[in-house]
C-alpha cells in the first residue's frame, strides 16, 4: 500500500474527455472541482448546444487562451457561466497584432507553477495555478516547467503524526497522479524540510526527448560524488532551487576562489560566506536588475556557491571582477550566470521580541522602558494616516508602498485623500497592532535590520562595527557610538547581545544599508551570536540608548563539530532511498520547534539565566543543523508542564512577569479591530486631464491578468485578504515589475506618451473598482506606473 500512487478524487479525474483538454487548464478544473468551486456537472455538453470540452480544447498549446480560460473559469465560479463570450475571446487573440501578443505574453521572471496540498488523511487537493517565481532550474529546463510540481503536506487537526508519516511515505515512494501526468519526488529545499514542502517532477519519454528526475538532480549537481551523505547532497541540491533572478554571465578568468581570512589560529573564518565584487560589474547587475542605485553587497548563487558579494572599490585586478571565498564553494557548478537572490536596500526598523525583552530585562533594563517602547508603537498604529513619514516603520517589507508614498510626499499631495493608499494603509494599521498585540512584540525606531559584510579594507578593530543606512527620506544616516547586534530569533542566552563600538571610517563610506564587521582579532562578531556568518544573515541593529544595557555577557562557546550521517554514495538507489526517508522523517527528527516553546516557556517561569534554559539553548544549537547532518540523538526536549499565557499555548498559565504584562497592556491598548473603508471611489481629476479612453479595450485583458494574478495568489495562499500580498515584498515586487515591462512595452509599441498611458490605466482600473465594488484588487493596478502619473 506505501507505493500505490497519490490520486486525486475519481469522481474528478474521471470526468469523459478531460484529457482532451491542455494540461494547464485541466489542472485548473481539477484544482476548482477538487476545492468545490465548481461541480462536475458544470463541464457536462448543455441543452443550448454550448460544449465546455470542446470549447476549452480550442486553446491549445496558446498560453494567452489558457489564462483566458483560466480568467473565465474563476469568473464563473462566482456568475452565470457563458461560453460564448470565452469563444470570442479566443477569436479576439487570434486576431491580436504581433506586437499587442508580445506585450500580453510578457511574463518577465515567472513560469507557471503546479501545486497541490495533501492532507494527512490522503486527500489530494491541486491549488488554482500562479505564475510564480523561478529558479536557476525551472529556468534552465523552462520547456519542462509545466511538470514541476509544488508539493505541500498539511497534517489535519485530530490527526496522529502516523498518519503525516504514512501519506508521505505514500506520495514520497509511490508517486503522486493528478491532471493525467504520474509525479515522482525530485527534491526538498532546506526551508521545505521544515514546512513539510518539497519538489516533485513529471517525467517525460518520448521519441524526441527524454528528462527524469535523476537528469535534473545530476545536472545541478555533476559529480555527486563529492557528497559521502545524504543529508548534505539534499540540502546542497536545495541551493538552485532558491528564488533568484538571473544577472550577467561571467566568463572564465573573470572570477577567481581564494583563501578564507582566518585568525591566527585556524579555528574561526572572518569571511565565512562573504566574497568581493569590483564596483564595474556591480553596476552591471543593477541596470540589469533596474535598480536605482547600485547596492553595497548582493545575495547570490553561482556555480556551486552561495553567499554574499560585496562591492570592493580595489577590484577588478587584472580581468578578475568577483572573488568568491573557499567557504561559499558547496559544490562544483557549471552554471555561469551570476543569479541574485537579493541585494542591499533601504533597511527595514528591527523587532523587539519576546526573546529580546526577557535577556534585556535580565540584565537590568527597567521594565518601564519596554512600556514606553510598546506605548509608541501603539501611538504610530493610531496615527499612521496623518503623518506619512512615519510610513516607513509601518510598511515592514514593502518597498513598492514606500515608492508610492514618497511619490506624494515630493509632491506634497495627501495620502489620506488617495483610495488606494488610504485602504492599504488602514489595514496596514490594524496589521501592525495585531502583531503588537498578539506576538508581545513592536517594531523599534531605533533599529534596523541589515544583512552583514566583511570589512575588506582591513579597517576595523576587534570590538568595532561600520554601520550606515539609508533612512525613508533618503538621506544616509551614519550612526556612531555604542550598538547592540544580534541576530533575530537566535536569543538563548545574555552573550547572544552583542555590544559592540560603531566608528566612522572614509574608507568605509561606500558602504551603506549594511553592517560591516572586522576582518581580524581572536574571533568573528558575527560567529559570537549563535554561530552567524556572512552568507546572508540578517542582523539587527540597535542604536537607540534606552535598550543598549551596560553588559551582556561572554559569547556562547561553539559546540563541537558535528560529521553527517554517512551513508553509500550509489545516488540513483540508496542515497535518492535516503534523501526521502529524511522527508518523511523529519517531522519526528526536527526538535527546534518544541526547544524554542520550551525556553520561552522556562524562561518566563525560572529566569532567562536559568539553568534548564541554559541547557535548551546547548540543544536548540545541537538541532538547527538536522537538514546538514541528521538527527543529534543527544538532544533530549525538556517539555513544560503549563505555558503562560501570552504564548496561547494550553495548558495555559497566567504569567505576572514583564512578556505577561506587556501581552495584556497591548489588549487593551490596541484598536486591532479592523474598519474597512467601504466609501465610494474619488478619482482625481488632475491625473484624468491626460487619459485616453481609447486605450480601454488594449488594456482590459492586462487588467484582467493583473486582477486574475493576484485572485490566484489569494486562493493559492489560503488568504482571503488583499492586504497579505503586501507583507509578501518579493512577489509584490516581482509582480509590479512583470507589469510594469508590460506598461512599458506597452508605451513603445503604441508610441504613446507615458503619463497618458499611466492616466488612461488609472481611469480604467479606478471605473472598474466603482463598477464592481470590489475595491483593493482593482485600485492597486495603475501604481505600476507611479512614476508618470501627476499626483
Amino acid at each position: 500500500a506505501n507505493t500505490l500512487p497519490i490520486r486525486v478524487s475519481p469522481e474528478i479525474s474521471n470526468i469523459p474527455r478531460l484529457d482532451l483538454v491542455p494540461f494547464a487548464l485541466r489542472f485548473e478544473i481539477e484544482a476548482l472541482l477538487s476545492n468545490r468551486k465548481l461541480n462536475t456537472k458544470f463541464f457536462k455538453p448543455h441543452a443550448k448546444g454550448d460544449d465546455p470540452i470542446e470549447i476549452l480544447k480550442l486553446a491549445g498549446d496558446d498560453p494567452l487562451k489558457i489564462r483566458a480560460a483560466i480568467f473565465s473559469l474563476d469568473r464563473f465560479r462566482r456568475e452565470r457561466p457563458n461560453w460564448k463570450e470565452l469563444e470570442k475571446r479566443f477569436a479576439e487573440i487570434d486576431h491580436l497584432s504581433e506586437s499587442d501578443r508580445a506585450i500580453q505574453s510578457d511574463t518577465g521572471n515567472y513560469a507557471p507553477i503546479s501545486r497541490v496540498v495533501i492532507e494527512s488523511n490522503g486527500k489530494l487537493v491541486p491549488l488554482t495555478q500562479r505564475m510564480d517565481h523561478t529558479s536557476r532550474v525551472i529556468r534552465h529546463f523552462s520547456q519542462f516547467s509545466d511538470r514541476f510540481l509544488r508539493v505541500d503536506f498539511r497534517r489535519q487537526k485530530n490527526l496522529h503524526d502516523q498518519d503525516m508519516f504514512r501519506i508521505k511515505r505514500r506520495a514520497l515512494f509511490g508517486g503522486i497522479q493528478v491532471a493525467g501526468r504520474h509525479y515522482e519526488f525530485l527534491l526538498a529545499t532546506d526551508t521545505g524540510l521544515r514546512w513539510g514542502k518539497c519538489w516533485f517532477f513529471a517525467p517525460l519519454e518520448t521519441s524526441d526527448v527524454s528528462i527524469t528526475c535523476q537528469d535534473i538532480r545530476n545536472w545541478i549537481i555533476p559529480n555527486f560524488n563529492e557528497f559521502s551523505s545524504p543529508h548534505k547532497y539534499g540540502a546542497r541540491l536545495g541551493l538552485s532551487f532558491s528564488i533568484s533572478v538571473p544577472s550577467i554571465h561571467v566568463n572564465e578568468g573573470e572570477w577567481i576562489v581564494e583563501e578564507d581570512v582566518m585568525d591566527s589560529t585556524g579555528n574561526f573564518i572572518f569571511s565565512d560566506g562573504c566574497g568581493k565584487i569590483s564596483p564595474e560589474f556591480a553596476s552591471r547587475i543593477a541596470a540589469h536588475l533596474k535598480i536605482p542605485r547600485v547596492p553595497s553587497t548582493f545575495q547570490i548563487r553561482f556555480l556551486g556557491t552561495k553567499g554574499m558579494l560585496t562591492v570592493d572599490q580595489n577590484l577588478p585586478t587584472g580581468n578578475v571582477h568577483i572573488v568568491l571565498r573557499k567557504s561559499m564553494v558547496k559544490y562544483h557548478g557549471n552554471f555561469q550566470t551570476l543569479e541574485i537572490l537579493n541585494w542591499s536596500q533601504s533597511p527595514m526598523v528591527g523587532y523587539i521580541t519576546r526573546q529580546v525583552i526577557l535577556a534585556l530585562e535580565d540584565l537590568g533594563i527597567p521594565e518601564s522602558i519596554f512600556f514606553e517602547l510598546q506605548d509608541e508603537a501603539i501611538l504610530d498604529c493610531m496615527k499612521f494616516q496623518r503623518n506619512p513619514q512615519d510610513l516607513e516603520y509601518l510598511f515592514l517589507e514593502n518597498l513598492m508602498l514606500r515608492k508610492i508614498v514618497r511619490k506624494f510626499l515630493e509632491n506634497n499631495s495627501h495620502v489620506e485623500n488617495e483610495p488606494f493608499l488610504s485602504r492599504i494603509l488602514n489595514k496596514n494599521g490594524y496589521t501592525t497592532a495585531r502583531v503588537i498585540e498578539k506576538k508581545t512584540a513592536f517594531p523599534f525606531r531605533g533599529s534596523r535590520d541589515v544583512y552583514g559584510v566583511l570589512d575588506e579594507t582591513g579597517t576595523l578593530n576587534e570590538g568595532e562595527v561600520f554601520f550606515q543606512f539609508e533612512d525613508f527620506d533618503g538621506k544616509h544616516v551614519q550612526v556612531e557610538g555604542h550598538v547592540m547586534i544580534l541576530r533575530p530569533a537566535m536569543i538563548f542566552r545574555h552573550g547572544d547581545l552583542r555590544l559592540l563600538n560603531a566608528i566612522k571610517s572614509p574608507v568605509l563610506n561606500h558602504m551603506t544599508n549594511v553592517i560591516v564587521f572586522q576582518a581580524k582579532g581572536k574571533r568573528p562578531h558575527t560567529d559570537e551570536m549563535c554561530g552567524g556568518d556572512l552568507d546572508g544573515d540578517m542582523y539587527t541593529v540597535i542604536f537607540d540608548q534606552r535598550l543598549i544595557p551596560k553588559s551582556t555577557g561572554e559569547p556562547y562557546a561553539p559546540l563541537p563539530t558535528r560529521k553527517a550521517d554517512h551513508g553509500v554514495k550509489d545516488v540513483k538507489h540508496d542515497m535518492l532511498t535516503q534523501l526521502k526517508e529524511t522527508f518523511v522523517n523529519y517531522d519526528s527528527l526536527d526538535v527546534t520547534g518544541p526547544i524554542f516553546n520550551s525556553f520561552l516557556a522556562y524562561a518566563d517561569e525560572r529566569g532567562f539565566s536559568s539553568e534548564t534554559c541554559a541547557t535548551l539553548a546547548d540543544n536548540f544549537m545541537k538541532s538547527v543543523k538536522t537538514s546538514k547532518y541528521g538527527k543529534d540523538e543527544s538532544v533530549v526536549v525538556e517539555h513544560p508542564e503549563t505555558f503562560p499565557h501570552f504564548m496561547i499555548i494550553k495548558p495555559t498559565r497566567k504569567s505576572e512577569k514583564i512578556l505577561g504584562r506587556l501581552f495584556d497592556r497591548a489588549e487593551f491598548l490596541c484598536d486591532s479591530s479592523y474598519k474597512p473603508v467601504t466609501d465610494d471611489i474619488v478619482i482625481s481629476q488632475r491625473i484624468l486631464e491626460t487619459a485616453d479612453s481609447n486605450l480601454f479595450s488594449q488594456i482590459a485583458p492586462i487588467f484582467q491578468d493583473y486582477c486574475l494574478e493576484i485572485q490566484l495568489f489569494i486562493q493559492a495562499v489560503d488568504r482571503v485578504d488583499f492586504w497579505e500580498i503586501y507583507r509578501s515584498n518579493s512577489y509584490l515586487e516581482a509582480m509590479y515589475q512583470r507589469f510594469r515591462n508590460v506598461f512599458m512595452a506597452m508605451a513603445s509599441t503604441l508610441k504613446i506618451d507615458e503619463q497618458t498611458l499611466a492616466a488612461s490605466w488609472y481611469q480604467y482600473a479606478y471605473q472598474e473598482a466603482n463598477r464592481t465594488k470590489e475595491w483593493l484588487i482593482p485600485l492597486s493596478f495603475p501604481w505600476v506606473a507611479v512614476d508618470f502619473l501627476r499626483l
